[in-house]
This record gives C-alpha cells, sequence and structure tokens, in this order.
C-alpha cells in the first residue's frame, strides 16, 4: 500500500479536525493523542502528519483555546456602569 499524500501544507479541513480534537479532550492529553490524531487523519484524510507537526499543531489549539477562555468571559459578562 503507497504512503498517504503529503501536501505542501495541511489543509484547512486537516486543521479544523485537529481543533475540534482538541477541544473536546479536557484536562491534560493522554500520552498516545498525538499518535491517536496523526492516525485518525491518515485513516480520515489520506494525510500523514509526522509526530513534531502534531504534536506542534496541538500546543497551538491549546494555546489558543486558553487565551480564548481566558479572554471571552470579558466580552461576555453582563454590561455594567454608565452605558449598561
Amino acid at each position: 500500500m503507497p504512503a498517504p499524500a503529503r501536501p505542501a501544507a495541511l489543509s484547512a479541513m486537516v486543521r479544523q479536525y485537529v481543533a475540534r480534537t482538541v477541544v473536546r479532550q479536557r484536562g491534560t492529553l493522554k500520552p498516545a493523542f498525538a499518535e491517536n490524531l496523526r492516525s485518525n487523519v491518515r485513516r480520515s484524510y489520506r494525510v500523514s502528519i509526522d509526530g513534531d507537526e502534531a504534536r506542534a499543531l496541538i500546543g497551538h489549539f491549546q494555546g489558543l483555546y486558553a487565551f480564548a477562555a481566558g479572554a471571552l468571559p470579558k466580552f461576555l459578562a453582563t454590561p455594567r456602569g454608565r452605558r449598561a
């Protein structure tokens, strides 16, 4: 069986899949999370991701969601003050 195709850059669909998978996980990730993610991407999208790239994407989306979780309550809070 030939190796899965490796495009120059990951498609938006693959990045969205990684983002959704990361956001569904709560707390610390299991040690095999990156390997499971790689095999799911390879099976679903027929694209291979090396381990370092998978860990980099996971770290990127974890940081992005941590920032959003910290900043979002400020913008979703009930209005207070003069313009409330």
